[in-house]
């Protein structure tokens, strides 16, 4: 597509942008593979509120290659970027395999959050951001802020207490569970939680 794959001026992505905003269907999108090697958006530029809803997630890795390999591309810190560039975007991980194995080529997934496993299920998990990513294939997370699951937007600033519940936990008794962090701004680690026992194979925060 000629239009969309202009790269001059970013006019290419701000053809696509157009799109989004004109959406009637209810599609799903996501910043792909974003970082040096593929490029990152115009550095996650041209924010506007219609396309951020349209836009609810973004890959924080990515590639057929086996975790921590060349054929793999790790991007966390785009998905901070983007944060702090104002975009609400859930966190995904996937290969973008060309070469078959698709699905088990490695050990990193997107986790849905959700009890309705129809395409119309899994499609509003993508759009209300219930999803997140990890390099191990059978690592579970739960979180809830103030009550509200992950991919919940709070649009007041109240002040008070802001209650955590975190649940993390692996079927693996080789996996353990040795940290967990609650990250703000700029990457910033607001909370630590270490845990030393090595028989904690599931964690509450």
């Amino acid at each position: 597509n000629t239009v969309l794959n202009n790269k001059t001026g970013d006019a290419g992505l701000q053809a696509y942008y157009s799109l989004l905003k004109n959406d009637t269907q209810g599609s799903v999108s996501q910043f792909n593979h974003p970082g040096k090697t593929f490029g990152n958006f115009a550095n996650f530029g041209y924010y506007d509120a219609l396309i951020d809803k349209r836009i609810s997630l973004l890959e924080v890795g990515n590639g057929e290659g086996a975790v921590g390999s060349g054929g793999y591309f790790a991007s966390y810190d785009q998905y901070t970027l983007a944060l702090d560039r104002g975009w609400h975007v859930g966190p995904t991980n996937n290969q973008d395999n060309h070469l078959g194995k698709w699905g088990d080529a490695n050990t990193a997934r997107t986790v849905l959050y959700t009890n309705n496993f129809t395409n119309a299920g899994l499609l509003e998990a993508m759009k209300e951001m219930r999803v997140y990513a990890t390099e191990d294939k059978n690592l579970d997370i739960r979180y809830h802020v103030n009550g509200q699951p992950l991919g919940t937007i709070f649009t007041n600033s109240a002040t008070g207490t802001t209650t955590f519940q975190i649940v993390i936990s692996d079927p693996n008794t080789t996996d353990k569970i040795s940290t967990v962090e609650i990250i703000t701004n700029s990457g910033k680690v607001y909370k630590q939680y270490t845990y030393k026992d090595a028989s904690l194979a599931s964690s509450v925060a």
